[in-house]
This record gives structure tokens, sequence and C-alpha cells, in this order.
């Protein structure tokens, strides 16, 4: 696959300054069909980038010329639908820089992400401490992985309720 130098990407600023109101263009978004029924762009058409190489004719007959604004969670998989589409000759390609993620965040670290530092700040401060001063230590990301099983099990997370509340959250 060739690899392009020089990918048109779009900031979110950008977009919604110089996009928004334009009704000319195709949103294609990248995303797995879970990640997409999540949430998307208005009126975005979701190909998953394993699926994209089947799905070149589509994209060219949807496009029609059109600008095309290629979407994902954060720019890496919108980057390779835009190498893969330039090489099979779609033309008017742009990616949204920083995707969707940085689209909506404007700045802030989510709520998911600060969970995901902090349990593996624990994990690692536990573990090391339980290497060098005592095993009693390792109870700590013994208990970080008891509550993230939870976590995923029945869909609440204590540590993002406890981070929800906290002063920059607000």
């Amino acid at each position: 696959m060739e690899i392009i130098a020089n990918i048109r990407t779009l900031g979110p600023e950008e977009f919604e300054v110089a996009w928004i109101d334009k009704k000319d263009f195709l949103s294609l978004d990248v995303r797995s069909p879970a990640e997409f029924r999540y949430g998307h762009m208005p009126d975005a058409v979701n190909i998953p980038i394993d699926r994209l190489h089947a799905s070149v004719d589509a994209v060219k007959e949807q496009a029609a010329g059109r600008e095309i604004l290629l979407v994902c969670a954060a720019g890496t998989r919108a980057k390779k639908a835009y190498q893969i589409l330039h090489g099979a000759g779609v033309a008017n390609l742009h990616v949204l820089e920083g995707g969707l993620t940085r689209k909506t965040q404007s700045g802030a670290i989510s709520l998911e992400r600060q969970v995901r530092i902090a349990a593996g700040l624990l994990v690692a401060l536990g573990t090391l401490l339980g290497v060098a001063i005592s095993p009693w230590f390792l109870i700590v990301p013994g208990f970080i992985g008891c509550g993230l099983a939870f976590a995923g099990i029945t869909g609440t997370c204590g540590m993002g309720i406890l981070l929800s509340k906290m002063s920059w959250n607000q």
C-alpha cells in the first residue's frame, strides 16, 4: 500500500466553521458498527475499515463528486481509509483530525480515559510497591482488577463515579 505523506486533514474547528453548513459532502465513518451505534455524526454513512476495500465502488457511487470526510474515533483508521480510497482513485478526501473524540472533547479528557489513567497508575504503583517494599501492596492491583471486572460486568464503575465528582469534571 502506498504511504501518502500529505493526507488532507480538517481540524474540528475548521469543520465547525467551514463544513457544518455545507450540505454537499459525504461523512464516511469507518468505525465498527457497535461504535457507530453508540454515536455518530448526523447523516454519516458507516463502512467499517475492514470492509472498505470491498466497498470502494459503493463509496464512489455515494460520493458522486462530493467532498468526502473520513471519520473514526481518533483519526488513525480514517487515515488508513484515506490511503485505501486514494489508492483506488477516489478524490476529494479529507480526514477529521483527531477524530470524533477530539471533536467532542474540546480539550477535556473523557471520564473513560481518566479511569484508564487512574487504574493503570494504581496497578503500576501497587505492583512496584509490592515488589520493592511489601507483598501486601499487591492488594492494590488485585483490587483494581476486580473493580474493572465488576465495572465490565455490571456497567457500573466506582472509580468513574468517584472521578466524576472531582472539581475538574464539574
